[in-house]
């Protein structure tokens, strides 16, 4: 499935690119599914690596390595980004196992809480860098006022499209859930509020990058991004008889 999801979303990227890619998602999924195994191991992986040891646990030790190796393909400060984005991504599945952070009672007051979680477990900066790799020889300037707005939009996408599976599985610890809480509004209705949402950020992205060397890339990695989703048997979204994937309009 990494390799999958790296080939479609990156497609005209080198298959060494796509390949160190689809190492580190495999292991923020292994993480992600398998993290509470070995809370702390995760706990002591930030301090343990200020402190200049090695990460405890194999599969850690192998994630710092691919966080490493993010420098092999981009310029320092998207790879920085990228590595914070990964160290973030640990505390958030950290937060998520806590059983007083799952039970807490959300306030109507903490509107910015489901996506300040949401972000963290995302690590959807590493894919928004991504985008713009070295070779492209594409400068930060060109697309840093709207790479916000690209994680915005990744993980945003992957709620919605994901929604269907976690539904079937009864999963409600998610943003959905998280933001119909806070917000006081229907699932349905936070639903499209989300979608909604996504399709602006898409919209002030792809207006911000046209008539810019960024604007290719950006559009290649949406419809490889959508494609992985709709096609993965994971996702089950050919159960709703969605019909032939169509590119995003660029006017919204």
């Amino acid at each position: 499935m990494c390799h999958e999801a790296t080939s479609l979303a990156e497609a005209k990227r080198s298959s060494e690119l796509r390949f160190h890619l689809a190492k580190f998602t495999w292991y923020l999924i292994n993480i992600d599914d398998l993290g509470h195994k070995y809370p702390s191991s995760l706990e002591s992986f930030q301090k343990r690596i200020l402190q200049k040891e090695d990460p405890n646990g194999s599969i850690l030790e192998s994630f710092h390595d691919a966080m490493n190796g993010f420098y092999r393909f981009w310029d320092p400060i998207p790879a920085n980004c990228m590595s914070q984005a990964a160290m973030d991504f640990i505390n958030g599945c950290l937060l998520e196992q806590m059983s007083t952070i799952r039970e807490m009672k959300l306030s109507r007051n903490a509107l910015s809480w489901p996506y300040n979680l949401r972000r963290k477990t995302g690590a959807s900066a590493v894919y928004a860098f991504a985008i713009f790799p070295t070779v492209l020889r594409i400068d930060l300037s060109i697309y840093i006022q709207v790479v916000d707005d690209i994680i915005l939009f990744i993980d945003l996408v992957n709620d919605v499209l994901s929604f269907y599976k976690e539904y079937l599985s009864g999963e409600k610890h998610n943003y959905v859930y998280n933001r119909a809480n806070v917000e006081q509004r229907s699932i349905p209705d936070t639903l499209r509020a989300t979608l909604d949402d996504a399709l602006a950020a898409h919209g002030r992205i792809t207006r911000g990058l046209e008539d810019t060397e960024a604007y290719l890339p950006w559009k290649e990695f949406v419809n490889g991004y959508m494609a992985f989703h709709v096609t993965l048997k994971r996702y089950r979204l050919h159960d709703l008889n969605l019909g032939v994937l169509q590119e995003i309009p660029t006017n919204v």
